[in-house]
C-alpha cells in the first residue's frame, strides 16, 4: 500500500513500521513533522524490486509533495521492528538523503533490498527476531537545514530522568548520527528547563532554539509515556522540525520527581577569611561556629524560641563546603537578614559590605517572609537597648575572651593535657564563648545598618563626593586593629636597615634562632608574634600554621620592610569634607557627622573584634592539633596533621563514644582521596547556583555572573576606590602568597587577600584585588601603608599578565595598562 501521513495513522505499526507510524502519531499530536508518505513492504517483490501495480499511487505521492522543482526528499527506512525498544536497528537500513523526485523509485527499491542484506540478517538473529526483514519505506519531503541533530529526554549515559541531553552540527544531522562528527553538547533540566552545560563556545545552537528543541523532546515523551530520542532540524527561518523519535533503549535510573528548589552559593566575602581549599575540620569547627553563634544572637534581640528552632535548618547551613572550597549559602544569609527591621534596607546594606557581584535572584528567596508586626517592634525595642549599651557589652566581652583563653595563667598548657582532657577543654572553649559571642555579632548587625545607612545619606544628599569621603572616613583610622601589623613590620624593618649584614643575612635566610640573639629585632619580633602570631595567611583555616610554628612569612615581610626608601606615601588631604558637602546646610551637615561618627565606631570594632575570633580558631588549632598528637601516638593517625582530614564530631565523638565509626584513619584516606580529585578540578567561581542538593554535583546551573568579559585591546577597568594616589608600575599576579614572591615596587594582582598577606602588601607599590568590598582587609592596609588599592576589578588576575605596566588610581578606582 502506498499511504498518506493520515492513512499511515489509521494502520498499525505491524502494517507501516515503527518509524513511519511514530511518525504519523507525532504529526497527528500537532509536532511540527515535515509531510511524508509511507510505501509498505507489501509493495515490493522478494528481491526488493517495486511491484508496478503501485507506481502510479506513489507517483502521485510524490506530486503531492513536490512544491516546486528544487525540493528533496529523504527516503528512509521504516520496519515493523525498527525504532523499538528492545532492538532499534539504528544504522542498519539505508536511508538517502537529498533525492530528487525523479530519483525516488530507485531510492524507494535500494532501502527495500538493504533489508536483505547479511548485516541485518544477523543483528536480528543476535535480538530473536528471526530473519532478514524487508522494511516498509518513509518518503519524507527534505529541510533545507541551518542546523540538525539529536536529543534525548533522559541522559543516556548517567541514566539521569531529569535531564535532557541535545547535540547538534550545522546542517543536515547524518554526520552526527553515523558518528562521523561531534556535535555540540547541551544538558537541560527537565523540570526547570535550566541550562545545566553548554559549549565553550557555542555556534551551532542559540538558548532559545536549544529550549524549543527540548520541548519537542518532553512533548514526544509525555505522547509516548516513555523517554525519548528524537531528531530534530532547524530550517533557514529557524522553525524547528521532528523528523524522528524512538524509545531510548540504553538502561536508565529510576524515576524521580526532580528538583525546582534553588540554591546559591557565593564566596564573594567568605574567600577573604577561607581562600582556596579548606579542610573538613576547619569546615565543620566554622559551620558549627556559625549555627551557635546566629542562634544566640536570634536569642538575644527578642525573637521567640519557637522562630528559632523553626529555623534550625537554616543556621545549619550558613555554609557549604563545594569541592573543598567554602561558600556562603547565600540563600539562608538573607533569611537570617529577614529576621531583622527593615529587611529590604538592610538587604542592600549586607550585599554593599559583604561586596556580593550580583542580588541573589528573586526565586531563590521567594519563602521569605517580613516578621510580624509584633516581633519587629520586639526586635526594634531589643536592638536598640542593647545598642545603648553595647560599650558595656564589648567590654565584658573581651573579659570573657581573656578569662576563656587563660592567656595570663601559667599554669595552662596544653601539651601535658591527655585525650580526654583535651576533649573537656574543647567543650569548655565552645560553651563559654560560641554561645556567647554577643558584641561580636551584635556590631556586625548594627555596622550593616551604619555603614550602608550613612553611605545611602551621603550619596543622596552629596553624590560622587559624598562617596569619597564616606570611603576615606570609614578605611582611613589608624587605630584599626588590621593595621598594626604593617605598623610593627615597619618598625622592624627599620631595624634590620641599620643592622650589620649578618643579621641582613640571617633574616634572609630565615634563620629566626640567629635573629633572636639580636636583642632589639629578636624582640620586636617576638613582640609582633605574642600578639600578632595567629594572623597568618589563612588565618581562620586550622591548617595553617601559627607564626610560631613558621616564622618565615614575617622575616619575609620584615626583610622586604628594610629594603624599601622611606617613601611611604601620605594620603593626600583631601578637599572634600562636610563643610564643603554641607555649606549652608547645618541641619544634613549635623546628621551627617552623626551618621559618619557611629559607622565609624563600628567599623573599627568591626575590625578589632574580628581579630578576637582569630584567637579563637588558633586556639582550636592548637587543641586540636594536640589531640592529633595523642591519636598518633596510641596509633590512630598515622601523622598527627591527619587530625585535619576529620570533622568536629567524628575527632569528639572518638573521644566521647558518640562516633559511628572509629576507622580514623579510613576516614583520613577517605578524604585525601576526596581532596586529589577537587584538586584536580576547575576553580567553581564565585557564584553557583543548583537546583537542589549541594552533593549532586550535575544539579550545577551555568554561572550567571558576568566576569568582566574581556575585550579585545580592553586598556582600563574599573572597580572600588580604596585609597587615594597614583603608581605606575609591573604587575605581579599572586595566586598563593606562600610559592609567588612579590618584588619590590610591583604591583600586587590578586584574586582576593586576607590579613596574612602582609609581607606582599609591604613589598607592593599598589594592589589591585578581583574580590572585596571597601572594608576588606585589602583595602584597610592599604590605605595604612599610604599605597593605592582598587578591590573589585573582575577578571583581573586574567585580563593583566606578570609584567604589564599599569597605572592603578586608587583615588577612581580605576586600573589601567600602559604602552610604557
Amino acid at each position: 500500500m502506498v499511504l498518506d501521513e493520515d492513512q499511515a495513522f489509521n494502520e498499525s505499526v505491524n502494517i507501516v513500521g515503527g518509524k513511519a507510524y511514530a511518525l504519523a502519531a507525532a504529526r497527528k499530536a500537532g509536532a511540527p513533522v515535515p509531510d511524508f508518505f509511507v510505501v509498505t513492504s507489501e509493495c515490493a517483490n522478494k528481491n526488493g524490486t517495486l511491484k508496478a501495480s503501485f507506481k502510479p499511487d506513489i507517483l502521485m505521492q510524490i506530486k503531492r509533495l513536490s512544491k516546486n522543482k528544487t525540493d528533496r526528499f529523504a527516503v528512509r527506512s521504516s520496519a515493523v521492528s525498527e525504532d523499538s525498544l528492545q532492538a532499534s536497528h539504528a544504522g542498519q537500513f539505508l536511508t538517502l538523503l537529498e533525492q530528487k523526485p525523479d530519483t525516488i523509485l530507485s531510492a524507494i527499491e535500494a532501502v527495500f533490498k538493504s533489508g536483505l542484506a547479511a548485516h541485518v540478517k544477523e543483528y536480528r538473529s543476535q535480538r530473536g527476531l528471526g530473519g532478514s526483514e524487508l522494511p516498509c519505506v518513509v518518503i519524507q519531503r527534505q529541510i533545507e537545514a541551518r542546523a540538525s541533530g539529536v536529543a534525548f529526554s533522559a541522559d543516556p549515559v548517567s541514566g539521569r530522568r531529569d535531564r535532557i541531553v541535545i547535540s547538534a552540527v550545522n546542517g543536515l544531522g547524518e554526520s552526527l548520527v553515523s558518528g562521523e562528527e561531534d556535535g555540540e553538547n547541551w544538558l537541560l533540566g527537565k523540570v526547570t528547563n535550566d541550562i545545566y552545560a553548554r559549549p565553550l563556545n557555542a555556534s551551532v545552537l542559540n538558548e532559545e532554539e536549544v529550549k524549543k528543541i527540548a520541548a519537542l523532546c518532553l512533548s514526544a515523551e509525555n505522547r509516548k509515556q516513555a523517554a525519548q530520542d528524537i531528531e530534530w532540524t532547524i530550517d533557514k527561518s529557524g522553525k524547528v522540525w521532528h523528523l524522528q523519535d524512538r524509545p531510548i533503549t540504553s538502561p536508565l535510573l529510576a524515576k524521580g520527581h526532580g528538583e525546582t528548589l534553588l540554591t546559591v552559593l557565593d564566596n564573594s566575602n567568605i574567600v577573604e577569611s577561607y581562600p582556596g581549599f579548606v579542610s573538613p575540620l576547619t569546615f565543620s569547627f566554622a559551620s558549627q561556629a556559625y549555627d551557635r553563634v546566629y542562634r544566640a544572637f536570634l536569642a538575644m534581640v527578642g525573637t521567640d524560641q519557637q522562630t528559632i528552632s523553626n529555623a534550625r535548618s537554616m543556621l545549619s547551613n550558613m555554609l557549604v563546603c563545594y569541592d573543598g572550597r567554602m561558600y556562603y549559602n547565600l540563600g539562608n544569609w538573607y533569611r537570617l537578614l529577614s529576621f531583622l527591621p527593615f529587611f529590604s534596607k538592610n538587604r542592600s546594606n549586607m550585599e554593599s559590605m559583604m561586596g556580593v557581584s550580583s542580588p541573589i535572584p528573586e526565586e531563590a528567596i521567594s519563602d521569605v517572609k517580613a516578621p510580624s508586626f509584633f516581633a519587629l517592634i520586639r526586635m526594634i525595642v531589643s536592638l536598640s537597648a542593647r545598642s545603648l549599651f553595647f560599650p558595656h557589652m564589648r567590654k565584658n566581652f573581651y573579659k570573657r575572651m581573656k578569662k576563656a583563653l587563660r592567656d595570663d595563667d601559667p599554669t595552662y598548657n596544653l601539651d601535658t593535657m591527655s585525650l580526654s582532657e583535651l576533649g573537656k577543654e574543647y567543650r569548655r572553649l565552645e560553651s563559654a564563648l560560641l554561645d556567647r559571642w554577643d558584641a561580636p555579632i551584635l556590631n556586625d548587625v548594627l555596622c550593616m545598618m551604619a555603614y550602608g545607612g550613612s553611605r545611602k545619606y551621603l550619596q543622596r544628599h552629596a553624590g560622587q563626593d559624598g562617596i569619597r569621603l564616606h570611603n576615606d572616613v570609614m578605611i582611613g583610622q589608624g587605630d584599626i586593629i588590621s593595621a598594626e601589623p604593617a605598623k610593627l613590620i615597619r618598625e622592624a624593618g627599620d631595624i634590620l636597615k641599620t643592622s650589620s649584614d649578618d643579621l641582613k643575612k640571617a633574616v634572609a635566610d630565615f634563620d629566626i634562632e640567629k635573629v633572636y640573639q639580636d636583642q632589639a629585632l629578636g624582640n620586636k619580633i617576638k613582640d609582633y608574634i605574642k600578639r600578632f602570631g595567629d594572623r597568618r595567611v589563612g588565618e581562620l583555616k586550622l591548617e595553617s600554621p601559627t607564626l610560631d610554628e613558621d616564622p618565615t612569612p614575617l622575616l619575609s615581610a620584615i626583610y622586604a620592610a628594610s629594603m624599601r626608601a622611606d617613601d611611604k606615601q601620605q594620603q593626600a588631604a583631601s578637599s572634600i569634607n562636610l563643610d564643603t558637602l554641607f555649606a549652608h546646610k547645618p541641619i544634613r551637615k549635623q546628621i551627617a557627622s552623626l551618621m559618619l561618627k557611629y559607622a565609624k565606631a563600628r567599623v573599627k570594632d568591626r575590625e578589632n573584634l574580628r581579630f578576637e575570633r582569630t584567637r579563637i580558631f588558633a586556639r582550636a588549632r592548637r587543641i586540636f592539633l594536640r589531640i592529633g598528637q595523642e591519636f598518633e601516638a596510641n596509633a590512630r593517625l598515622d601523622n598527627a596533621k591527619d587530625i585535619f582530614f576529620l570533622d568536629v564530631s567524628e575527632i569528639l565523638g572518638s573521644i566521647e563514644g558518640f562516633a559511628t565509626s572509629h576507622n580514623l584513619k579510613g576516614l583520613v584516606h577517605l578524604r585525601k582521596t576526596e581532596q586529589a580529585d577537587y584538586e584536580t578540578r576547575t576553580d567553581p567561581g564565585e557564584r553557583i547556583l543548583l537546583r537542589g542538593g549541594v552533593g549532586d554535583k550535575a544539579a550545577r546551573l551555568m554561572d550567571n555572573i558576568v566576569h568582566g568579559s574581556e575585550r579585545k585591546n580592553e586598556t582600563e577597568r574599573r572597580g572600588l576606590a580604596c585609597g587615594s594616589g597614583k603608581v605606575k608600575a609591573r604587575v605581579r599576579v599572586v595566586r598563593d602568597p606562600l610559592v609567588t614572591p612579590l618584588e619590590l615596587g610591583e604591583v600586587l594582582v590578586a584574586r582576593n587577600t586576607d590579613p596574612g598577606w602582609i609581607s606582599h602588601f609591604v613589598n607592593a607599590s599598589a594592589v589591585v584585588v578581583e574580590r572585596g568590598s571597601i572594608l576588606s582587609h585589602s583595602a584597610i592596609v592599604s590605605r595604612e601603608l599610604g599605597i593605592p588599592c582598587v578591590v573589585g576589578v573582575k577578571g583581573a588576575c586574567s585580563w593583566l599578565k606578570d609584567g604589564d605596566l599599569v597605572e592603578v588610581d586608587g583615588g577612581e578606582g580605576i586600573v589601567r595598562k600602559c604602552d610604557k
